[in-house]
């Protein structure tokens, strides 16, 4: 692999200094690596695998398996607004599993990475609205209606987007729209 433009996803211990890390990228869908040592202060990764991060990441291909090993790592936005609201944060976690869930590993779809990375740029700067989760929503169930031509069930939001996942919305969307409402009646 190349380097490529990545959002950082999930990211998973692996002993006592390692990480797992899951990256939306540009050019290469879904990709996980393992950034061994990146938890050691003395680590060049150390402080810059932060999830939501935008980084330039170049990898080396595993030769077997699935887990790719993080070879360098340039961060170029942190989006550190999102870390400023639970409530942010909260909504960039829900887009982060609708694309864990609902992109194959290793599948491209640049329209998708600048769709999430315009969401991130979005709760980087404004608390989030039930219209801003639907339109991301919305967009997301278009672009992956068309790349696997599934047809809508309907037009109702939820069901198409639980078509598409296999009957699994993240657990964290009902919670997401909830906080939002709860929000905007403490926030008028």
């Amino acid at each position: 692999m190349d380097q490529t433009q990545a959002l950082l996803i999930r990211r998973t211990r692996f002993g006592d200094t390692s990480l797992i890390l899951t990256w939306f990228t540009e050019r290469y869908g879904l990709v996980k690596t393992i950034a061994k040592g990146a938890l050691r202060p003395k680590s060049p990764l150390f402080g810059k695998v932060d999830l939501f991060f935008q980084c330039d990441i170049t990898v080396t291909v595993a030769k077997k398996g699935d887990l790719h090993a993080l070879r360098e790592l340039h961060v170029i936005a942190p989006f550190e607004g999102i870390r400023t609201s639970y409530l942010r944060a909260l909504v960039s976690s829900y887009f982060s599993e609708l694309l864990a869930q609902g992109i194959e590993f290793e599948h491209p779809m640049p329209e998708l990475f600048h769709l999430a990375l315009r969401a991130f740029g979005y709760l980087n700067e404004t608390e989030p609205t039930i219209r801003s989760v639907h339109y991301f929503e919305e967009q997301f169930c278009k672009m992956i209606e068309l790349e696997t031509g599934q047809i809508p069930v309907n037009n109702i939001l939820h069901r198409r987007l639980s078509a598409l996942l296999g009957g699994r919305i993240p657990d964290n969307r009902g919670v997401v729209l909830a906080k939002i409402e709860e929000n905007i009646k403490n926030n008028p």
